[in-house]
């Protein structure tokens, strides 16, 4: 019986072989060579979110499909003994990596391999998995306390213009904040300074962050309503903010000081006992 060359079906029977793979399995194939990848890109694959976690010591890459699917790619910083056999080609570079456990059920997959470099090979990943599925990186998690490392990877470019950052790290500083330009920040287990955030809110008076939609910032505060008057780059008038619990349940009513810039955005920013919200809306 003939073999079938996959990649030169036509375009229908392609499609249909590819919707019945899974993410796991496209991934695969995309990586296999540049052809490959082109022609995977042209199927509609329904993928939703792409998100990636970074760690001093792995890195994650997971894509979650419109049927609530997720893949999970897990790079782990390798031991200096181990050799790397396997080679992957993601986003026309090559990755040594060696698979350690594959797992594919009909809700989650999963794939973990050792590599050299985990930074570099999430990173080749996710720019590879934002072509293959026509997608941009939706959330980035960083999580690192080793001020190198932060400086010179975790806050990479690539990462910078992310719709939605959630950050957990003592190194983390006023200057990483002002460069980031993403729609939401989060910044957890870090507690930045009162004129830290009296800068960042002036900045974004002034015409910066034009992306910025929501900003959370853990910050150490004895007395919300002294911490409050004292944020001089606010205006006087005041609006209610809303906030929900960890639960998501309850709504907490909190008055909140009403910001404007330059382009006539307005925002809402609110003290509360152990972090300070921002907010951009309309008014």
């Amino acid at each position: 019986m003939p073999m079938i060359q996959f990649l030169k079906l036509p375009f229908v029977p392609f499609k249909k072989v590819v919707q019945n793979l899974s993410i796991t399995q496209i991934i695969e194939l995309s990586s296999t060579s540049t052809r490959a990848s082109k022609r995977m890109a042209q199927i509609n694959h329904s993928i939703i979110m792409l998100e990636v976690k970074l760690e001093d010591d792995c890195g994650k890459v997971l894509c979650t499909s419109a049927s609530k699917n997720t893949c999970t790619w897990r790079f782990e910083k390798k031991d200096e003994t181990t050799i790397l056999n396997s080679l992957l080609t993601l986003n026309g570079e090559n990755v040594r990596v060696n698979r350690y456990l594959q797992w594919v059920s009909p809700d989650e997959e999963s794939a973990e391999f050792e590599t050299e470099d985990h930074y570099m090979a999430t990173k080749i990943l996710s720019a590879h998995l934002e072509k293959l599925f026509n997608i941009v990186l939706s959330i980035a998690t960083l999580k690192t306390d080793h001020v190198e490392t932060f400086n010179t990877k975790y806050f990479d470019p690539f990462y910078q213009n992310c719709p939605c950052h959630i950050i957990r790290s003592k190194c983390f500083t006023a200057h990483h904040l002002n460069s980031l330009n993403c729609v939401e920040v989060n910044v957890i287990e870090r507690s930045i300074r009162k004129q830290d955030i009296n800068a960042f809110i002036r900045l974004w008076k002034n015409g910066n962050f034009p992306a910025l939609k929501i900003l959370h910032v853990q910050c150490l505060i004895d007395n919300d309503d002294a911490q409050l008057s004292e944020l001089d780059v606010m205006d006087t008038e005041h609006w209610p903010l809303l906030q929900r619990d960890e639960n998501g349940q309850r709504t907490i009513y909190k008055q909140g000081y009403c910001v404007q810039n330059v382009h006539g955005d307005l925002a809402r920013v609110a003290v509360f006992r152990d972090f300070i919200l921002m907010r951009v809306g309309p008014k």
